[in-house]
């Protein structure tokens, strides 16, 4: 679904819905599941383009860092953008954005592809270090076992 800046009125325009995104591409090869993704969106024209403030809530499908047992990461997030047209750099090398720049999201053509908003909305909100629960006791240095399980007996090296 794309959302087109020359379709909202002065008034705005409220979106709302579900969209499907079923996997991320994740580092070292893992993919991460996402269940479908339920989204509200006000889009309003402000003084830099279109002002979109936004929620999102969808579940996903994570590996805990310590025990690597799979689980479920409840993912809820407001955010805010600023949608606006981007001309084109002719310069060549690096640009450094401004304080004020950190929440553009630049246009393609006038418009804004959602799928790829939420999917980086997603990603900016990825824990660093995914946990199963912040107890977790993670996988025995000897045996590999997982200790949450039914610990381990292994004898601890010196």
């Amino acid at each position: 679904m794309f959302i087109d800046i020359k379709e909202i009125s002065k008034g705005g325009k409220l979106l709302s819905g579900r969209m499907t995104i079923e996997t991320l591409n994740w580092q070292h090869g893992e993919s991460i599941g996402v269940s479908e993704v339920s989204y509200e969106l006000q889009l309003t024209p402000g003084e830099r383009g279109l002002d979109l403030k936004g929620t999102m809530e969808t579940t996903l499908a994570l590996n805990c860092s310590r025990c690597l047992e799979p689980y479920i990461f409840p993912l809820k997030h407001i955010f805010s953008l600023n949608l606006q047209e981007i001309r084109e750099s002719k310069g060549k090398g690096e640009y450094q954005i401004e304080e004020d720049e950190v929440d553009l999201y630049p246009l393609k053509e006038g418009k804004a592809d959602l799928k790829e908003i939420l999917i980086e909305q997603i990603y900016l909100n990825l824990p660093l270090k995914p946990l199963c629960d912040a107890e977790c006791k993670g996988l025995c240095s000897v045996c590999g076992g997982n200790i949450n399980n039914n610990g381990c007996r292994c004898p601890i090296p010196s």
